[in-house]
């Protein structure tokens, strides 16, 4: 595939405890606020992408996909790769 790239995710889970703590909890309920980041590595393009490129032939108007990349190159999105087309005709 084109590769991997550090991605960050965010969590922000709500959790009700059964009573109310002190007067914040009687005045506004009582919640609690979890929030958590994290970084994982992750596909620059997922692998199901790879399964809806157009492969040709009548069916695909004679058109094809493909994923284009090049060494030490950023295309105009700003990436490494770009997905281009091209005609059988």
């Amino acid at each position: 595939m084109l590769g991997q790239e550090r991605q960050q995710f965010v969590s922000l889970s709500e959790n009700q405890h059964p009573e109310p703590e002190g007067m914040g909890g009687l005045l506004f309920g009582a919640k609690r606020f979890h929030f958590s980041t994290s970084e994982q590595m992750y596909h620059m393009v997922p692998p199901e992408k790879f399964l809806s490129l157009r492969r040709g032939g009548p069916e695909n108007n004679f058109l094809i996909d493909s994923y284009m990349m090049m060494g030490g190159r950023t295309f105009e999105n700003g990436r490494p790769y770009k997905l281009v087309t091209f005609s059988q005709r």
